[in-house]
């Protein structure tokens, strides 16, 4: 009888022996099927059956993780040099504002009530936007050591920049209604009498200079 690749031998004994789990393959299970000691050496000498490999996956803990690094917080000379650099744009802002009230002012006295309007409403945005510059300066020096004069002086400017965005806005609407109604109407009288209660309001307040906010936080 030929054998397997062109082999010749008795293989009468393995002719007794069945394909017993169907596999395709005479293997350790069809010799002693009810023997797993058999199977198990005869499967290692053949090198029959199937091998796995373990693969090892990340656990949770193996993972790293994100660290937050802690925000440092500013020194007290960065925030002096901050409360210092915001109160210069507040008085950036409010020379503009002056500025741009000056121009009106002058529209308004020939007779340009429409673009004295447009000015002073400009006027009042600018003055606005100095009034939050040296509310900024203000919490910034309220978190330096030498704080308190610096605060005053910064909450002043705040309220002064405040008045005059008021004062502003209100000459505007006087303005238009010039325009409208002419410059000795009611409507005029009332406006021209606001503003002339904000400006008595404003004096209480003054604008102190960059050196002399600088000098209240102890910086030069």
């Amino acid at each position: 009888m030929v054998g397997v690749a062109g082999c010749s031998g008795d293989v009468s004994q393995e002719d007794d022996i069945q394909d017993s789990d169907g596999d395709g393959v005479i293997d350790s299970e069809d010799y002693a099927p009810s023997d797993p000691e058999v199977q198990k050496k005869s499967d290692v000498q053949s090198g029959g059956g199937s091998s796995s490999q373990e693969v090892n996956t990340p656990t949770e803990a193996d993972t790293p993780t994100e660290v937050d690094t802690p925000t440092e917080k500013p020194n007290n000379t960065q925030l002096a040099e901050q409360a210092a650099a915001a109160y210069e744009k507040g008085l950036n802002d409010s020379n503009s504002a002056d500025e741009t009230g000056d121009r009106a002012v002058n529209f308004f006295e020939s007779d340009d009530y429409i673009a004295a309007a447009e000015q002073y409403e400009e006027a009042a945005d600018v003055a606005m936007n100095a009034k939050n510059h040296f509310s900024s300066a203000a919490d910034f020096a309220d978190e330096t050591s030498n704080k308190q004069g610096a605060v005053n002086l910064a909450e002043e400017a705040s309220r002064r920049s405040e008045l005059a965005s008021q004062i502003a806005s209100e000459s505007a609407k006087w303005s238009r209604d010039a325009k409208k109604y002419g410059e000795n109407s009611d409507e005029v009288d009332e406006h021209r009498q606001r503003v002339e209660d904000l400006q008595t309001r404003a004096e209480n307040y003054d604008i102190g200079t960059l050196n002399e906010f600088k000098i209240a936080l102890g910086i030069t």
